[in-house]
């Protein structure tokens, strides 16, 4: 999302759209992978419930920094399909 667009819910829409894509696709999990030191979209992750999977160390270049891998299951805790 360009810079003067965030922190206006766009990012969080288009997520929410993908989620509901995923479900009709009987898909079961969603995973990414994020600069550790992008607060902003770390605490947007977690708001939408990933998890943290693991750290891909030296991952990114110019600057330099970590992946943190994310995941997010798409199913409740019954193992169906989550509203």
């Amino acid at each position: 999302v360009m810079h003067q667009q965030r922190r206006k819910g766009v990012a969080t829409a288009l997520l929410k759209n993908l989620f509901d894509r995923c479900k009709k696709a009987k898909c079961k999990t969603i995973s990414l992978e994020v600069r550790q030191e992008n607060s902003g979209a770390v605490a947007m992750y977690s708001k939408l419930k990933f998890k943290k999977k693991g750290l891909r160390r030296n991952y990114y270049q110019n600057p330099p920094d970590h992946g943190v891998i994310l995941e997010k299951s798409l199913l409740s805790e019954n193992g169906e399909h989550s509203k």
